[in-house]
């Protein structure tokens, strides 16, 4: 699931709109799930924050309510993917390029 969630969120923002929000909605699905690892839930998060980024943070209220669940999670990737989401969307006017060229240069922890 790590690597679908970093495939879809590497090169799914390239495809049309249309597209970005079928899989924005679909991986969004998986973030409640059940994992081994909490890596792979904010492998998850990072690829929805860029999903959702590349629609220039268009309302979706599923999307928004899932960060919002995760901001005080026990886990700090996944807490640290939920904030940067925040901030990304908060701040998304005042950064170069929608904050775009950040949000593509963000890896995941190694553990």
């Amino acid at each position: 699931m790590q690597v679908i969630a970093w495939i879809l969120g590497e090169y799914g923002a390239n495809q049309p709109e249309a597209k970005v929000r079928t899989i924005l909605n679909l991986l969004s699905q998986f973030s409640y799930g059940t994992f081994e690892h909490e890596r792979t839930r904010a492998s998850i998060l990072l690829a929805l924050t860029k999903l959702h980024s590349s629609l220039n943070f268009e309302e979706n209220e599923y999307v928004e309510q899932i960060m919002s669940d995760y901001l005080f999670s026990r886990d700090l990737e996944v807490q640290q993917r939920s904030i940067e989401y925040k901030f990304m969307k908060e701040n998304a006017n005042q950064l170069p390029n929608g904050g775009k060229d950040l949000i593509f240069r963000i890896p995941l922890t190694e553990t």
